[in-house]
């Protein structure tokens, strides 16, 4: 390559082309402006692994990046690709798709926030087992939502989740009223009572059984509703260290009476309504 001559005593700023090369003078260097064509396309290091392309093929409006020797990153009309992880360093704006094939991670521990209370996503499409908030794993096998350990205080009482387990059942139990029939002559009381008007049709004494809170799950204020609505009367009686309270006998008067038990914690309940006198 011959030599350059570059004119002597240049000024601050001046000029000076060579071909289709442009220098300026900056007062100490003589510093490239414009580069030539064969270099337009490419930018890249000497031993051409790492490199920013642009179009590897014709016209294909691609922007290709390259690090040592492998295509991490490209950049077209529908927005970017990101082949390997992407490490976030800040704050990331999308205008419109970006296909990412690896895995999306902050480069500092609990600092940035994926949208704003401005600016939110829409919808998370996620596979079950995927959620870790603070350590714990929110699950679903499509049908059931698991959330271990959660503590509501306002809503759905606390019971209905207790055991960590979000079910239709139990959702039911806490926001409907169902009118259900027991026909035999025992019943044991379970979570899924909860609120509900059951009807005892069993023409022969009837006894209902209350479950302690530790396997149920009842929360202070809980309440069954029980109707004796055969010959049999209804009987209340409560498990192992689990208390009925009354002032009378704890069992229906007659044909058509209703009873209701009504949880006070610590496993104690108080039985009202139409009831046998002593």
């Amino acid at each position: 390559m011959a030599a350059i001559n570059f004119p002597d005593s240049p000024s601050v700023n001046d000029t000076y082309t060579v071909g289709d090369k442009t220098w300026r003078w900056d007062g100490t260097y003589w510093r490239i402006l414009a580069l030539p064509s064969s270099i337009n396309t490419i930018i890249k290091d000497a031993d051409n692994d790492t490199k920013v392309q642009v179009e590897e093929s014709a016209d294909e409006d691609i922007i290709r990046f390259d690090v040592a020797g492998t295509e991490k990153m490209t950049l077209d009309a529908l927005g970017l690709d990101v082949v390997d992880d992407l490490d976030v360093h800040g704050n990331i704006t999308v205008d419109g798709q970006t296909n990412i094939g690896g895995h999306v991670i902050p480069d500092t521990d609990v600092t940035y926030d994926l949208g704003s209370a401005t600016y939110r996503f829409r919808d998370l499409y996620l596979s079950g087992s995927s959620i870790d908030l603070g350590g714990v794993t929110i699950s679903s096998d499509g049908t059931t939502v698991t959330i271990p350990n959660l503590a509501v205080t306002a809503g759905i009482p606390a019971g209905s989740i207790a055991d960590g387990a979000i079910t239709a059942a139990k959702l039911s139990a806490d926001l409907f009223t169902n009118v259900s029939t027991q026909a035999g002559t025992t019943y044991t009381l379970e979570y899924a009572d909860l609120s509900d008007f059951i009807q005892f049709t069993s023409s022969s004494a009837v006894t209902v059984t209350v479950p302690p809170a530790s396997t149920e799950g009842w929360a202070v204020g809980d309440t069954i509703t029980l109707a004796q609505m055969g010959a049999g009367q209804v009987t209340a009686q409560g498990d192992t260290g689990v208390t009925i309270l009354t002032s009378t006998f704890a069992r229906t008067r007659t044909l058509y009476s209703v009873v209701s038990l009504t949880y006070l914690g610590s496993d104690t309940w108080m039985m009202s309504g139409d009831m046998a006198a002593f």
